[in-house]
């Protein structure tokens, strides 16, 4: 998560994570990607979060990351 973070330093228009190896998410790391989704959201700027499992998409849609914050899942 330190690397998603430093990227927020780049301004880039479009933000892409790509979930696939993660199989699990704590508190921790979910609160890292609603500061990063917030953070964004705020510059008008957007991230998708690709290959994410059923479980953690499920845990996505459950917690409205993809209305609230302009997630794409994929």
């Amino acid at each position: 998560m330190a690397v998603l973070l430093e990227s927020l330093e780049k301004n880039l228009a479009h933000y892409r994570l790509d979930l696939g190896k993660v199989r699990q998410m704590d508190a921790p790391g979910l609160s890292v990607l609603v500061y990063c989704a917030e953070t964004l959201k705020s510059r008008g700027q957007g991230l998708d979060i690709i290959n994410a499992d059923d479980e953690l998409s499920n845990l996505f849609r459950a917690g409205r990351l993809d209305k609230t914050y302009a997630v794409s899942l994929g």
